[in-house]
């Protein structure tokens, strides 16, 4: 070390402060390239922060509402299960199925925002599509004179939508009640 710096030292002043100015223009250059550097990965990890708040808060207000949505379904697939096994002894009332089927006002601002939920995402995801081909298919299903057949193909399938639906919701509210655990520890 001693030899670099009376080498340095040796060296007329033009020289020593062409190399004064190439070692601290080099250092600014890395100070210029680390502070960004820095800064974007604070601002990454806060980003961060910021969707699993959200998320969090988005889980914590569909938890009760896919409880709800549940029990829904649950009774909604009972009724559709005496029908099929009465074989259809009177007329089936899709007005009551589509109402089971409905979102409400909380669904409605949650359904488009499932994307934001980190790991309950995809199952609220499938359970809010689910739920809204089911009520589709419900509501528009031919008009006029059905046959017996056709109807009962429909209603099976609105069950087997729902089935499913009930199987995402499950889903999502165990990856929620998942989420809150994790935060706790």
């Amino acid at each position: 070390m001693d030899g670099v710096v009376s080498g340095w030292l040796s060296l007329p002043p033009e020289a020593q402060a062409a190399w004064a100015q190439a070692v601290l223009s080099v250092l600014a250059i890395g100070v210029a390239v680390a502070i960004p550097a820095f800064q974007h990965l604070r601002d990454r990890r806060e980003r961060k922060a910021q969707e699993l708040r959200e998320a969090k808060s988005l889980a914590i207000m569909l938890i009760p509402n896919l409880t709800t949505w549940i029990d829904n379904i649950s009774t909604y697939r009972r009724l559709v299960k005496s029908h099929l096994e009465a074989y259809f002894p009177g007329a089936i009332d899709w007005s009551s199925i589509q109402e089971a089927l409905r979102l409400g006002e909380q669904g409605q601002l949650l359904a488009p925002k499932t994307h934001l939920m980190g790991d309950v995402a995809p199952d609220a995801q499938d359970f809010f599509y689910c739920l809204a081909a089911a009520r589709q298919l419900a509501s528009g299903r031919p008009k006029g004179a059905v046959k017996r057949e056709e109807e009962q193909a429909i209603l099976l399938s609105v069950d087997r939508l729902m089935e499913r639906a009930e199987q995402s919701a499950m889903k999502a509210r165990d990856a929620a009640h998942r989420m809150f655990a994790a935060a706790k520890s």
